[in-house]
């Protein structure tokens, strides 16, 4: 988004990575409006964290104003799915490469994606504005650089975005702690009982976006910059050829300081700018060691927020209505919080614990994984036939339970021959009633992240390409009964997904609603499609000694402080009558009365407990 300066018609870029629960400042970068966003530098920034990186060229001998207080810093989330604003990156080749790298999805754009997302960072930006305008220095705009501006915001967004109040995080925060990004976050790493752990700091300059230069006797030149030190003294040797030679640098659009190379050892090593010290002196003398501007912090009413003097005086604050003053000291308040958190992260984790439980030792989900091991080993090594496994039975029986399972098992199977290429091992895919051939090709044409062809024939060869060149082990298609039969004008889903697992060393294993799978395939010639595929059956269990041992292995799973052995055991025969002998309706029974006892405080799980559950 384009920022506007106060008092001057100069403008910038501000691009920002917003979380999308907690409203939390990811990454924010300002450069010149004349400049392209550069991907992959976003992506280094975001993804590592500023204390440890190196100090910026220049800056670490440089006296620097202390800070007051703590020093700025945004939350470190590394995310799982990626929502872009549309055209935010010209080129974007190497941000889908390290998205794939690192296992993150990125989302088709959609409005509602983009109405949210755009409404929020409106939000920051007017406020960052109304900060700018706030500055004392505010009639020197004309002269600020991106630099000085980069330095502003990362300190504002630490100091000020991160604790101002919005009314819709409340349900997202923490009772008795004001809804703000930071608090936001907080109450997600609470509920959690983890947080993301931050990449190494060599992991900074490898993310950068690389290009080959040649190395001569005046060192490097990137850019239009030369960049020289006693970082390429180790590449000397290299120098003395008729030719320069040609080395890979990885630098940081943000930062034309430095740039990086790989010494002989294989380490990373920084060369500076021979202009830097020019560089950094537009910031003149409130330039602090790690190339930011240091901001003075006073205290505010609260007694545990710090806030740098210059915004408390930003008009929207005063619209705010002040918080009572808390008498404790900020030592005890924060105490207070961590043991609030200590106390309530463990019950949230066993909530969560019992939220996802399984029946252990279910017949079907046992015979699922032992054929579907098996099939993922011979499909890997055969060049044509490959089969397929096709689940099926009542609803709540526990098919999609068990080729879940199969994905998880396949993750605990080390033996296996595949390689480490990047991609996801497994994808699993809902089909949406009376979909078509090209409705399963375009879900995973996105979990795969490939872009959506016209033509149906392109769309399932570009499926194709992108499993193999994934590596992809397994794909689950649930619900698969939910394919629309083959009709003149529409190509027949089961045959489409037929020739597509027949050309990947991978295993399609599919659950659906259907007493066998020629109930599944009862339009077509589906004979190829028959006699490949691996049918297990699922169903109720009437065998009266196995449900019981059921239960009573599922009892022996439980977490709860209170409960007596044998006292689930002992409901067996009513929960197979409420239930119809079907695991899928047990374990969502016995997940409810779980979670059902730790928020009421009981602990246990009697017959009682199932009475006004549904």
């Amino acid at each position: 988004m384009v920022l506007t300066l106060p008092d001057s018609s100069q403008r910038m870029r501000l691009t920002v990575a917003i979380d999308e629960l907690t409203w939390s400042v990811c990454a924010l970068t300002i450069q010149d409006t004349k400049l392209a966003v550069d991907a992959t530098s976003f992506l280094a920034r975001w993804w590592t964290a500023i204390a440890l990186r190196p100090p910026a060229c220049g800056q670490a001998d440089k006296p620097a104003e202390p800070l007051e207080g703590p020093p700025p810093a945004l939350p470190l989330i590394m995310p799982e799915r990626i929502a872009l604003a549309p055209g935010i990156f010209p080129v974007r080749s190497g941000f889908d490469q390290l998205c794939r790298q690192y296992g993150v999805s990125l989302l088709p754009v959609s409005p509602l994606l983009v109405g949210s997302g755009e409404g929020k960072v409106h939000r920051l930006v007017t406020r960052f504005t109304e900060y700018l305008a706030a500055r004392p220095d505010a009639e020197a705009a004309g002269r600020w650089t991106a630099h000085m501006v980069q330095a502003w915001a990362q300190a504002w967004a630490g100091l000020m975005w991160q604790h101002h109040e919005v009314e819709a995080l409340k349900p997202v925060t923490l009772p008795d702690v004001a809804p703000t990004p930071s608090g936001a976050f907080t109450a997600c790493v609470t509920r959690q009982g983890w947080v993301h752990l931050p990449l190494p700091p060599a992991a900074y300059p490898h993310l950068l976006p690389d290009a080959t230069k040649p190395l001569s006797p005046a060192g490097l030149t990137v850019q239009g910059r030369r960049y020289d030190g006693q970082a390429l003294a180790g590449l000397q040797l290299t120098r003395a050829g008729s030719s320069p030679a040609r080395i890979s640098v990885h630098a940081d659009t943000y930062d034309p300081g430095r740039v990086w190379v790989r010494d002989q050892n294989g380490s990373w090593r920084e060369v500076p700018a021979l202009d830097a010290q020019d560089d950094t002196s537009s910031v003149g003398t409130e330039a602090g060691v790690d190339g930011s501007v240091p901001v003075r912090i006073t205290s505010v009413d609260d007694g545990s927020v710090r806030h740098p003097s210059p915004l408390a005086r930003l008009p929207y604050d005063r619209q705010v209505p002040p918080r009572p003053r808390d008498s404790r000291t900020p030592e005890a308040a924060g105490a207070a919080l961590a043991r609030r958190s200590a106390k309530i992260a463990p019950e949230q984790a066993r909530i969560a614990y019992h939220a996802r439980l399984t029946v252990p030792g279910d017949p079907l989900t046992r015979e699922v994984c032992s054929a579907g091991q098996r099939l993922l080993v011979l499909n890997h090594y055969a060049s044509t036939d490959r089969r397929t496994l096709v689940v099926t039975g009542p609803s709540g029986c526990g098919k999609s339970t068990a080729v879940l399972e199969l994905t998880h098992r396949l993750k605990q199977m080390p033996h296996l021959p595949w390689p480490d290429r990047g991609g996801p091992a497994t994808l699993y895919i809902s089909v949406p009633p009376e979909a078509t051939a090209r409705t399963v090709l375009v879900r995973l044409a996105r979990r795969l992240d490939v872009s959506v062809p016209t033509r149906t024939a392109a769309l399932s060869d570009a499926v194709e390409q992108a499993l193999i060149a994934a590596g992809t082990a397994l794909v689950v298609i649930d619900d698969a009964h939910s394919l629309r039969p083959s009709s003149p004008s529409l190509s027949d889903a089961w045959e489409v997904l037929r020739f597509i697992g027949d050309q990947v060393p991978c295993l399609f294993a599919y659950a659906a609603i259907a007493p066998d799978p020629q109930a599944l395939w009862t339009t077509g010639n589906h004979t190829q499609l028959h006699r490949r595929a691996v049918h297990v059956a699922g169903g109720p269990i009437t065998d009266m000694a196995a449900w019981h041992q059921l239960v009573q292995q599922t009892e022996g799973v439980l977490r709860l402080k209170q409960q007596a052995p044998g006292s689930l055991t002992a409901a067996g025969f009513y929960l197979h009558q409420r239930t119809q002998g079907l695991v899928g309706g047990l374990a969502h029974l016995v997940r409810s009365a779980a979670v059902q006892a730790i928020l009421d405080g009981s602990e246990s799980i009697t017959r009682e407990s199932f009475d006004h559950l549904t």
